[in-house]
């Protein structure tokens, strides 16, 4: 398995914010380590140099549907049924951030 360079707080802080703002799933300060742990082997599926590229790839368009990867690398027992969810928050919100502008008009 690749070695990375630690998570820093301010990439742990990234994924937390995003984590909650998308998902609304709360990581205490504490998960920095469980994260870094969980979320280098998904580096390493990807083939991505490091953390920092993979928050870049969280907030991408290409990106978004890394959140189902994300939850359940993170959390413990997620089923199938929660990733449908959370692909569905997702294009919930693209739907409205895309048509709010043409409804308001």
């Amino acid at each position: 398995m690749h070695s990375y360079a630690a998570l820093t707080v301010k990439h742990f802080d990234s994924i937390r914010a995003y984590l909650y703002e998308v998902a609304g799933i709360s990581l205490a300060d504490g998960k920095r380590q469980m994260v870094e742990n969980r979320i280098a082997k998904r580096l390493s599926e990807l083939q991505m140099p490091s953390f920092a590229s993979y928050v870049a790839y969280l907030h991408s368009h290409d990106g978004q549907e890394e959140l189902v990867h994300l939850v359940n690398s993170l959390t413990t027992n997620v089923t199938h049924f929660l990733g449908n969810i959370i692909i569905l928050i997702i294009w919930v919100r693209r739907f409205q951030s895309f048509y709010r502008p043409i409804l308001k008009g």
